[in-house]
């Protein structure tokens, strides 16, 4: 009973938070010319995609710009964070941090380091699924579900040719 797996979020469902999380993120961001989606590798980097294709399907006007976030999740302030392309002139440009599921809000925390010094005009945050469980003061800007759960339960998301969404 302890490995049992209780689906969360099924492809499709997962298909329509991310389509829904896209439409808030132009919403909020209408007057923006530049967009840059900054996701934080392995899951957060893959719904970053996600959400990179349904902006620009949405938006005629915004220009979505993309950067992968390479740090270590369970101890995120113990070595360099990388990002991958580094982008250029980020003062003009509306910067959204994503990642699967934000649990202590750490990866979101250090995650944002790199780009603080760049002083983009916004810094927001998307999550895939919230579970809330801060110790850092931090909270995801656009969260597609949140749920509460014990400290002892796991959200996992699975990625590839079916997406889902399981708590253990």
């Amino acid at each position: 009973m302890a490995n049992e797996k209780t689906l969360i979020l099924n492809n499709e469902q997962i298909d329509k938070t991310i389509r829904r999380m896209a439409y808030e993120i132009v919403e909020r961001n209408y007057n923006e010319q530049h967009i840059v989606l900054a996701g934080i590798v392995q899951r957060g980097n893959a719904i970053m995609e996600m959400l990179s294709k349904e902006i620009e399907k949405i938006s005629g006007n915004i220009k979505v710009e993309s950067c992968e976030i390479h740090l270590n999740s369970p101890k995120p302030n113990n070595i360099n964070i990388e990002v991958k392309p580094a982008i250029q002139q980020l003062e003009k440009k509306v910067l959204v941090i994503v990642d699967d599921v934000s649990n202590t809000g750490k990866a979101l925390f250090y995650g944002m380091h790199p780009f603080i010094k760049e002083n983009p005009l916004k810094i927001q945050t998307a999550v895939l699924v919230d579970r809330d469980h801060r110790t850092v003061p931090i909270k995801a800007d656009y969260v597609g579900l949140s749920l509460s759960t014990t400290l002892q339960e796991h959200i996992s998301v699975e990625l590839g040719n079916t997406n889902a969404v399981y708590l253990s």
